[in-house]
C-alpha cells in the first residue's frame, strides 16, 4: 500500500487510533516515546515528547497529521477514555488517541507539572531553555 493510499484511508477511518505502547527513555534530557496502533493493531505513528516540546505523526483515524509544537502551545485532557490535545490559543483539536486510566497515568508522570486526573495544562512556562535535537543540525 503506497504512502498516499494510506493517507486516503486514514482521511476515511471513523475510530480513533491506540496507545500500542508507551516507553520513556534518558535520551535528550527525558524522552516519553507513545507508539499508536489503529483498530486491527496495524501502527498508524507516533508521539514523541521530551521536556521542552511534543513531536507526532499520526496517520490514521480523524484526527491524523503531524507537528512538532512546543509544550506551552498545547493543552493535553484526559476525558471519556481519550487522550486529547488542543491548541492552546484557539482550543482546536491537535489529536485525539483512545487512551485508558492507567496509560494516562503513565503519560502524566512524565509531564512536568501533572495536575487533576480530567484536565492537564503541559509547559506553562518552562524553566530550561529550549534544547535544539540532534538530527536538526
Amino acid at each position: 500500500m503506497g504512502i498516499l493510499t494510506t493517507f486516503i484511508v486514514a482521511l476515511f477511518s471513523t475510530s480513533e487510533p491506540k496507545i500500542a505502547e508507551i516507553r520513556h527513555t534518558a535520551e535528550y534530557g527525558g524522552l516519553l516515546q507513545i507508539r499508536i496502533a489503529a483498530d486491527n493493531n496495524r501502527p498508524c505513528g507516533s508521539i514523541h515528547m521530551t521536556p521542552e516540546s511534543l513531536d507526532y505523526i499520526i496517520t490514521c483515524g480523524r484526527y491524523a497529521g503531524k507537528a512538532l509544537m512546543p509544550h506551552h502551545d498545547i493543552i493535553l485532557n484526559h476525558t471519556g477514555q481519550q487522550l486529547v490535545a488542543h491548541y492552546r490559543s484557539n482550543g482546536k483539536i491537535l489529536f485525539k488517541i483512545n487512551c485508558s486510566a492507567d496509560e494516562y497515568r503513565k503519560i502524566s508522570t512524565f509531564l512536568p507539572e501533572p495536575v487533576e486526573d480530567v484536565r492537564m495544562e503541559i509547559g506553562k512556562e518552562s524553566p530550561h531553555p529550549p534544547r535544539s535535537h540532534p538530527s536538526d543540525k
